[in-house]
C-alpha cells in the first residue's frame, strides 16, 4: 500500500531532502556531455533532403527556373515599405542574432554551447563558400543554373551566410526556447525573402544553403556532444518527493533505451522502481523501429521517441492494464523532474524473472498465460512478453512487466502475435510439450492455435527473436505440435511482412540491371538495326539462342535425382543470364540454380555440388 507525506510544494519537497539522509549507492558520476541518437537521425534525414533538393533541381530545370521566377516576381508585387522592413530586419539580424544569442549563452554560462555554435557557423561558411566555388568552376551550366538560377558569372550557387545562421540556431538551440525561435523565423525569413526579390540565388540554392546548414550543425552537436539533460540524484528526490514520496535511499540499476531506471526506498519502508525519461535517450533505437515498422504490417503501439509522447504511451498502458486488474506493478506516480526530464515511479514486485528462474511449475505457465488472458479480454496488448518481462512473484503468481511497446484497443494481430511470443518464451525455457500444454489448459485448443499464423520470427521482439534464432527447431517443433492438435484442419495464413528483405533487393538489383540494360541500347540505332536486319536469320539467331536455355537445362537436370520441371529449369537458366549483368560472370547464374534447386526440394549441400 502506498504511505504518503501530507507535505506537497517545492518547500516541502526542500524541507524533506535536509531533513532524511540520502545514501545513493551506485550512482556514478556521469558524463557532462552526450551524443544524442536524434541528432545523428536527423542529420541524415538532412543530407537526404539536400541531395532530393539537388536532383529536383537537376532533372527539373525548367520547373524550378519557372518557380523561383514565380516567386520572385509575386515577391517584387509587395509594398517598398515592407520590403525595406525585410532588408533592415535581414540586414541587422545576420550580426544581430548570433550576437544577442551569445550574450544569452553566456548569461545562461553555456560557454561551451557557445564555443561549438560558432564552429558550426564558420564551418557552415567555409564548406558552402568552397562549394560554391567548385560549382562555378565545373563545366556544369545545367548545374550551376539550377542552383544559381543562371549560368551567368553573376549568380551564385549557395548562400553562406544563412547556412552560417541555421548551423548557428541549430546548435544553440534556440528554435526549442522563446522568443528566440520567433526571431530566428523572423531573420530567416526575411534573409530568404530577400535573396528571392534580388534573384541573385535560385530557390533550389536557397533550400540547399538551409538543408546543409542544418546538416552541419547536427553533426557538428552530435560530434562535438551536447549538455546532458540527465537529471541528478536530488532532483529525482526532489520529483518523488513533490509526489508525497519522502526517499530514504536511492541507487541507480541500469539504462535502456527506453530510459535510467532506480530503485528506491522510502522512510516508511515502501520499495520502489523509478524509471527516468530525459532527452537525451531521444531517438534511441530509431532506425530498427522504423525498419521494423516499414516491415512489418502490425507493428507494436510505441513509436514514441519523444520524451513526454514516451511517458504518455507508457502511463497509458499501465493505467489500462490496472483498469483491466491485470497483475502487473502500479503505477504510484508520473511526475515532471524538469523541462528536460520527467519520471514513473512503480511499485517494487520481489522476485524472480523467468529468464533466471529454474524451478518452473505448471503453476507458475498457467498464471503466466492468465495475465496474457486478462489483457487480450481487455483488448490490451503486451507485444514484449520475453522472459525479463514475466516475473514470479515471491507472494504468488506472475507479474507482468515492460509495457512501453503495448497498445490499447489492440487488434486481433497484435493479440495473436502476444499469444505467438508467449509461446516461444516458455517452449525456450520449460520446453515445447510443457509450453503448449499450459496454453492449451488456459486458452483452450481453439485459443492456442490463434498463434498459429503468427509464429514467425519476425513478429517477436528482438530478445526472444535472437534467442529463437540459436534454437531454431523449437519454432518448428511449436508449428508441429499445434497442428497435430487439430488434424486435418485447414492452417490459417497470417502475412506479417509487408515488404521483404528479398523483395527490396530484387527491386535494387532489377533497377541496377534495367539500367545497364538501357545504358548498352541507347548506343545502338534499334531503328535501323531492326530495318536493315534480315528477318531470316533474325528468327534462326532467336531459335537458336533459345536452344541454349533448353540444353542448359537438361544439363542440370541430368546432375540431380530428383525430377526438376522442364519449364522452371529454363527460366532459371534465363534468369541467370540477367543476374551476370549486375554481378561477376558464373556468380549470378551460379546463385540462381543453387537457390531454385533448393526450392525444388534438394538439400543445400547437394545443390551446391550440383
Amino acid at each position: 500500500m502506498t504511505s504518503r507525506d501530507s507535505a506537497s510544494g517545492d518547500e516541502a519537497a526542500a524541507s524533506s531532502l535536509d531533513a532524511v539522509p540520502i545514501a545513493i549507492p551506485g550512482s556514478a558520476s556521469f558524463p557532462r556531455r552526450v551524443r544524442r541518437p536524434l541528432d545523428l537521425a536527423r542529420f541524415v534525414v538532412a543530407i537526404l533532403l539536400t541531395a532530393s533538393i539537388v536532383l529536383v533541381a537537376w532533372f527539373a530545370t525548367s520547373t524550378a527556373a519557372g518557380l523561383g521566377t514565380d516567386l520572385s516576381t509575386g515577391a517584387q508585387l509587395l509594398p517598398s515599405l515592407i520590403v525595406l522592413a525585410l532588408n533592415i530586419i535581414g540586414g541587422i539580424g545576420t550580426l544581430g542574432l548570433p550576437i544577442a544569442a551569445s550574450i544569452a549563452l553566456v548569461v545562461r554560462r553555456r560557454l561551451r554551447q557557445l564555443f561549438d555554435a560558432l564552429v558550426a557557423l564558420l564551418v557552415t561558411i567555409v564548406v558552402l563558400t568552397i562549394a560554391t566555388n567548385v560549382i562555378s568552376s565545373l563545366d556544369s551550366p545545367r548545374l550551376l543554373a539550377a542552383l544559381a538560377g543562371s549560368a551567368g558569372p553573376g549568380g551564385t550557387a549557395t548562400a553562406p551566410i544563412l547556412g552560417g545562421l541555421i548551423a548557428f540556431i541549430t546548435v544553440a538551440r534556440l528554435m526549442g526556447r522563446r522568443p528566440w525561435n520567433v526571431l530566428s523565423i523572423l531573420v530567416i525569413g526575411s534573409l530568404v525573402t530577400v535573396a528571392v526579390i534580388n534573384s541573385g540565388i535560385a530557390l533550389a540554392g536557397v533550400g540547399v544553403s538551409i538543408s546543409i546548414g542544418w546538416a552541419i550543425g547536427l553533426i557538428c552537436r552530435y560530434a562535438l556532444g551536447t549538455p546532458t539533460t540527465r537529471p541528478s540524484a536530488d532532483e529525482i528526490i526532489a520529483a518523488l518527493s513533490r509526489g508525497g514520496f519522502t526517499i530514504e535511499s536511492l541507487a541507480a540499476e541500469t539504462t535502456t533505451s527506453r530510459g535510467r531506471r532506480y530503485h528506491a526506498s522510502t522512510t516508511a519502508g515502501q520499495q520502489l522502481r523509478i524509471a527516468v525519461l530525459d532527452r537525451d535517450l531521444e531517438g534511441a533505437g530509431l532506425v530498427s523501429a522504423l525498419w521494423t515498422a516499414v516491415r512489418l504490417r502490425s507493428d507494436s503501439g510505441a513509436g514514441a521517441f519523444n520524451m513526454r509522447r514516451s511517458l504518455d504511451h507508457t502511463a497509458l498502458m499501465y493505467y489500462a492494464g490496472q483498469a483491466a486488474e491485470a497483475p502487473m506493478p502500479r503505477l504510484l506516480l508520473a511526475s515532471e523532474i524538469g523541462p528536460d526530464s520527467s519520471l514513473l515511479a512503480f511499485e517494487h514486485i520481489d522476485g524472480i524473472a523467468f529468464s533466471d528462474a529454474t524451478d518452473l511449475t505448471d503453476t507458475d505457465l498457467d498464471d503466466a498465460w492468465r495475465a496474457v488472458k486478462i489483457l487480450h479480454d481487455h483488448q490490451i496488448s503486451h507485444r514484449s512478453l520475453s522472459a525479463e518481462h514475466l516475473i514470479k512473484a515471491e507472494t504468488g503468481g506472475v507479474q507482468l512487466v515492460g509495457y512501453d511497446g503495448g497498445s490499447v484497443a489492440a487488434g486481433d494481430v497484435s493479440m495473436r502475435i502476444d499469444l505467438a511470443e508467449m509461446l516461444c518464451t516458455l517452449a525456450l525455457i520449460v520446453g515445447v510439450d510443457r509450453a503448449v500444454a499450459s496454453g492449451q489448459r488456459v486458452l483452450g485448443e481453439a485459443g492456442l492455435l490463434r498463434a498459429l499464423p503468427t509464429l514467425q520470427p519476425v513478429a517477436l521482439s528482438s530478445s526472444t527473436r535472437r534467442a529463437m534464432r540459436k534454437n531454431k527447431q523449437v519454432m518448428v517443433g511449436l508449428r508441429d505440435v499445434l497442428i497435430e492438435s487439430r488434424p486435418g484442419e485447414p492452417v490459417e495464413q497470417i502475412r506479417l511482412e509487408r515488404v521483404k528483405i528479398r523483395t527490396l533487393v530484387m527491386i535494387v538489383v532489377g533497377s541496377i540491371a534495367g539500367y545497364v540494360l538501357l545504358s548498352q541500347l541507347a548506343q545502338v540505332d534499334l531503328a535501323t538495326l531492326l530495318t536493315s536486319a534480315n528477318g531470316w536469320w533474325v528468327l534462326t539467331a532467336l531459335v537458336l539462342s533459345l536452344i541454349t536455355y533448353f540444353g542448359a537445362a537438361w544439363s542440370l537436370s541430368g546432375f540431380v535425382p530428383e525430377r526438376l520441371s522442364l519449364h522452371r529449369t529454363v527460366l532459371a537458366q534465363l534468369a541467370g543470364d540477367f543476374a551476370t549483368l549486375v554481378s561477376p560472370p558464373t556468380l549470378g547464374a551460379v546463385a540462381i540454380n543453387m537457390r531454385f534447386l533448393q526450392r525444388a526440394g534438394l538439400h543445400p549441400a547437394l545443390a551446391a555440388a550440383s
